[in-house]
């Protein structure tokens, strides 16, 4: 677009610009350009000109047309591409928060039972590293360390 846009402004000066909607800063957002393209491709077909610059540089109206529009094909289909990947993300998102809710049931059942269990059997200090916390649950809060020397929790109270 701004080739197009230097080859009218060289060749019909400010007002080719005016007439073929040119005038102004070409947009840089893919979906204000297609629009601009759109409505140049259009007036360059409403208002077809031939003409030469200064050296005897052919330009032609339909010429310039044809090429943007191949170019607005191509942007379209890079716009559409990009429509389909986020939906496809927002898909996975939605997916993901469903799979996370199931996984956080699952964790605070487990860990609630276990915990339980453990109070039971009067590891009330084993009971507590393995309660589930809100911090937990969203990973921000490790559990508690072993103490030192301890490779695994014993049971202070082996069953009999």
């Amino acid at each position: 677009m701004i080739l197009a846009r230097s080859r009218v402004e060289d060749v019909l000066g400010e007002p080719g610009l005016a007439r073929y909607g040119l005038a102004g800063e070409t947009p840089r957002a893919p979906e204000d350009l297609e629009a601009h393209v759109t409505n140049a491709v259009a007036l360059f077909e409403q208002s077809p000109v031939v003409a030469e610059d200064a050296l005897g540089t052919p330009f032609d109206s339909a010429r310039v047309a044809s090429g943007l529009r191949e170019r607005l094909t191509e942007l379209r289909g890079a716009l559409g591409a990009t429509a389909r990947e986020r939906r496809e993300l927002e898909s996975a998102m939605i997916e993901r928060d469903r799979a996370l809710v199931v996984w956080n049931d699952v964790y605070q059942g487990v860990a609630t039972a276990w915990s339980g269990l453990f109070r039971l059997a009067g590891e009330v200090e084993l009971a507590e590293r393995i309660r589930p916390t809100v911090g937990r649950a969203a990973g921000l809060d490790p559990a508690p360390a072993p103490a030192p020397g301890d490779a695994a929790p014993v049971p202070q109270n082996p069953p009999a």
